[in-house]
């Protein structure tokens, strides 16, 4: 599926850092970068929503990947598995755990 483009080569990638100790430096930072973007874009959604201020956006961000590339994943070998308001609702959850 073209769609599923993106996600095939995130499994690609994480296969070869396995394999190599300087690509898993190398794409660690990458995901690091990606972490501290969202980050910030959780923060201020959690603001704009009244949700409070977030504890640990970085950890949090982590977290919310992690939930989205299992979700991608999960989907992809059964599309049944949950709604996509389940990982709205998800996320949300995460979210809304960080706040103070």
């Amino acid at each position: 599926r073209d769609d599923d483009a993106w996600l095939l080569l995130e499994f690609e990638l994480w296969l070869h850092a396995v394999r190599d100790a300087t690509f898993a430096g190398q794409l660690a930072d990458r995901y690091d970068d990606r972490r501290f973007a969202l980050a910030g874009a959780l923060s201020q959604w959690t603001e704009d929503e009244g949700l409070g201020r977030l504890q640990h956006p970085h950890r949090t961000a982590g977290l919310v990947v992690a939930l989205l590339l299992g979700a991608a994943m999960q989907q992809r070998l059964d599309g049944n598995t949950f709604e996509v308001a389940d990982v709205v609702a998800g996320v949300r959850a995460l979210v809304e755990g960080d706040t103070c």
